[in-house]
C-alpha cells in the first residue's frame, strides 16, 4: 500500500514544517505554503497553479506567494510562485527547491526535505522581499494543507 498525503507527515513533521515556514517568513514578506495530496493527474506545475489559486495565494498584497506542492502517490512535485517572484528568482531557483526535496525524500526524511527547501526559499526570497521594520503581516496560514 502506498502512503497517503496525510501519512507523509505525522503531527511532529507538520509542526516542523510550520516552524520552518514561520522562520522563513520572519526574514521576508513572502508567503510560503505547503500542499500535499495523493494523486496528480498530468503536469505537477499545472496542478500546483490550480491549488495556488484555490488557496487564494494570489491575493497577497505584494503578490509574493510560493507554494510547495507534492503529490505523494504520483511521486510528483512542483514549486509554484506568484508572478513577481518567478521573474526575480529565475528557473534555477525552482529546480534547486525540487532537488532539495527529492534528496531528502529519497532518504525518507519528508519533514526534513520540506523544511530545508522552505529555509532555502526564505533565504532567496529575503533578497527580493526583505522584511523591514515591524510591518510584516502573516497574510496566509502556515499550516500544511491536504488535498485528495
Amino acid at each position: 500500500m502506498k502512503a497517503s498525503a496525510k501519512q507523509l507527515l505525522d503531527e511532529a513533521g507538520q509542526l516542523r514544517v510550520v516552524n520552518a515556514i514561520q522562520a522563513a517568513e520572519r526574514g521576508c514578506t513572502a508567503e510560503i505554503r505547503v500542499h500535499l495530496e495523493d494523486v496528480c493527474q498530468g503536469d505537477a506545475l499545472k496542478r500546483a497553479s490550480v491549488v495556488f489559486a484555490q488557496l487564494n495565494m494570489h491575493k497577497t498584497t505584494e503578490r509574493n506567494g510560493v507554494l510547495i506542492y507534492v503529490a505523494v502517490q504520483s511521486h510528483k512535485m512542483a514549486v509554484f510562485a506568484d508572478a513577481g517572484i518567478h521573474d526575480k528568482a529565475g528557473t534555477l531557483f525552482w529546480q534547486q527547491e525540487v532537488d532539495i526535496i527529492k534528496q531528502y525524500f529519497a532518504l525518507g526524511d519528508y519533514a526534513g526535505g520540506l523544511s530545508k527547501a522552505i529555509d532555502h526559499a526564505g533565504q532567496v526570497l529575503a533578497r527580493y522581499y526583505p522584511a523591514t521594520g515591524s510591518a510584516n503581516p502573516d497574510e496566509l496560514t502556515n499550516d500544511v494543507s491536504f488535498g485528495s
